[in-house]
């Protein structure tokens, strides 16, 4: 419906003034899935009939000699193979570029030694497990904004189209709006990673993560008690 309002053709135009030839021109034009079109107007109805163009089918090569080679590093599940000669098996683990069904294959003379060699267009199905390395990193220190739930009121007058501020209060973001900063837990294995902030000890880090001193010094090397804010410890978990 939007094709043909934008050609021209739309709800209240004066039919005498639509060129249905020229309609279906355009849209045949402007939609090169569409193989056939059909625009005529009965009463004050305009009738469009379209018909789909049929894709063509994949033209597949299977003359011409080649090989099937790994397009990724991956773990064949399974091989089927159509023609050629299959080069691995499931459970191989193959880099990218690595021949899977070579199109050459012996011919042998029942079981005779070889008597010739031919060359076709490899075929199959090749099922592999693909695995993939993701990496992001995550700054440990956060602020985030946290509000106090307090309003304030304007008040105001209107005259007309001109509005008067009687009471104007302070509205500054400070007086209602409240920064946090804290760390992140990050997590390693069976560790939990922390930085130290002012005011810990070890003895209060081991009772908060339900671990003991003693396991965090051995963890981290201590010989003492002393920690610096901002030192990175690990915690067992």
């Amino acid at each position: 419906m939007t094709a043909c309002e934008n050609i021209g053709m739309s709800a209240g135009k004066l039919k005498w003034n639509m060129h249905t030839d020229e309609v279906t021109q355009k849209l045949l034009e402007t939609f090169p899935d569409i193989s056939w079109v059909s625009v005529s107007i009965k009463g004050t109805n305009a009738l469009v009939k379209i018909v789909e163009a049929i894709p063509q089918p994949e033209m597949i090569d299977k003359i011409t000699p080649s090989n099937l080679i790994a397009k990724k590093d991956s773990v064949i599940q399974s091989i089927t193979t159509e023609a050629g000669t299959p080069i691995v098996q499931s459970g191989d683990v193959v880099k990218k570029g690595a021949l899977l069904i070579s199109g050459e294959v012996i011919i042998a003379a029942g079981e005779e030694a070889e008597v010739g060699r031919e060359y076709i267009h490899a075929r199959g199905t090749i099922l592999g497990k693909v695995w993939y390395t993701l990496e992001e990193s995550v700054p440990l220190q956060y602020t985030e904004k946290m509000y106090t739930g307090e309003e304030k009121k304007d008040k105001s007058i209107m005259i007309g189209n001109t509005i008067l501020n009687v009471i104007q209060p302070n509205m500054e973001d400070s007086t209602y709006d409240k920064e946090k900063t804290g760390m992140r837990r990050m997590y390693c294995q069976n560790q939990l990673i922390y930085t130290v902030q002012a005011g810990d000890t070890l003895w209060a880090i081991a009772r908060t993560y339900g671990t003991t001193v003693d396991a965090i010094q051995k963890l981290n090397g201590l010989t003492g008690d002393v920690i610096n804010i901002g030192q990175v410890l690990k915690i067992p978990r």
